[in-house]
């Protein structure tokens, strides 16, 4: 009979236990690929019915050595001397030439739906509902719809453009001219604040790169003051959240990116960081081998990638390794639409990365 009392205590005593402290092991967040494409092939892996978004419906195309391809209508070959501005997550694209006076729009079925007599160069929002032109001389920058139709400010002028960033889970654009001048607009292309650097001042002196917020409401700019780099955070009312100088003088533009709670990433030449809502370093690695060309620096809401090397990591804002895969670059990270999903694209492939909890 002692026995069995005891076997009861020992049952309840574990279950206690159990109940009170829980798994032992604690769950870790990682990013991990659940998606692939290959672009030479033209072929993918199956969607995963357990994940919400199909990458095939998500994804518009992209370009390829004769043309485009469209996940939706195939492929299609394009002149020698047309250039097409495709949004990533939208639909169809915009056909241009070097020295035109045109711009058109087509289908993802090759149909066109519109002709305007644009000469300035279209960049087009990532969903394709805001359409930017660009001056050949970079000093004015044109707003219109998807029809083509002028909207909201309907132009922005500036000194030279520098930088034009595109918000991931939003609609909108950042401006930022080399000469100071500072631009943020909604989707509708109304200008939330804008910034002019008047003879004199000593705020925006000579700008070079410029990042935006996932939803669109922080602006990022670098710039040359006094002769230092400056990184500063802008809220929606064009006031500085956060200011802080780089170690270094660079000459062009760095790739740099910032959550939606104001923590930025910042992929330089000779390192990669990760600083605070408050400019505090967080996470910062040396790289082996100077790197001045194009590098990774994206934020999609949930997670930082930054390439290293040979390498993309998957960082968070604290921090923490969530992920890595080796890569060739070039290579750049495209939205989803999903704050817990992008696509790395690079020549070969498109592969969907998820962040799981």
């Amino acid at each position: 009979m002692k026995i069995f009392y005891y076997l009861i205590f020992i049952t309840l005593l574990s279950l206690l236990i159990f109940v009170n402290l829980g798994n032992s092991y604690t769950p870790i967040s990682h990013v991990q690929e659940n998606w692939a494409w290959s672009k030479t092939e033209e072929i993918g892996m199956s969607t995963d019915a357990r994940f919400k978004l199909n990458p095939m419906e998500r994804l518009n195309g992209y370009k390829t050595k004769n043309g485009v391809y469209f996940f939706r209508a195939g492929k299609f070959t394009l002149d020698e001397n047309s250039y097409s501005e495709m949004p990533l997550i939208g639909k169809g694209h915009f056909l241009y030439k070097k020295v035109g006076n045109s711009v058109l729009y087509y289908s993802n079925d090759g149909e066109i739906l519109w002709e305007k007599p644009y000469k300035s160069y279209p960049r087009v929002s990532n969903n394709g509902e805001l359409l930017l032109f660009v001056s050949g001389d970079e000093n004015q920058v044109l707003i219109s719809d998807l029809n083509g139709n002028p909207t909201g400010a309907k132009q922005i002028d500036g000194r030279f453009l520098a930088d034009i960033a595109f918000p991931v889970m939003a609609n909108g654009a950042l401006l930022v001219f080399s000469g100071g001048e500072i631009a943020l607009l909604d989707g509708a292309g109304k200008v939330i604040f804008q910034k002019k650097d008047e003879p004199g001042s000593k705020d925006f002196l000579f700008c070079k790169s410029g990042a935006i917020s996932p939803n669109g409401k922080l602006a990022l700019v670098h710039y040359l003051r006094n002769a230092k780099d400056f990184i500063s955070l802008l809220n929606e009312k064009g006031e500085i959240v956060s200011s802080f100088t780089l170690e270094n003088v660079y000459a062009h533009k760095i790739y740099m990116a910032v959550d939606d709670e104001g923590n930025i990433a910042v992929n330089l030449p000779d390192q990669i960081s990760i600083f605070g809502k408050k400019g505090k370093s967080i996470f910062k690695k040396q790289k082996t081998k100077r790197e001045d060309i194009y590098q990774i620096a994206y934020s999609s809401g949930s997670f930082f990638a930054l390439s290293l090397e040979d390498r993309v990591l998957f960082i968070g804002a604290d921090g923490s390794i969530l992920g890595k895969r080796n890569i060739t670059m070039p290579a750049r990270m495209r939205p989803s639409g999903e704050k817990d999903t992008a696509f790395l694209e690079t020549k070969e492939e498109i592969i969907s990365f998820k962040l799981f909890k």
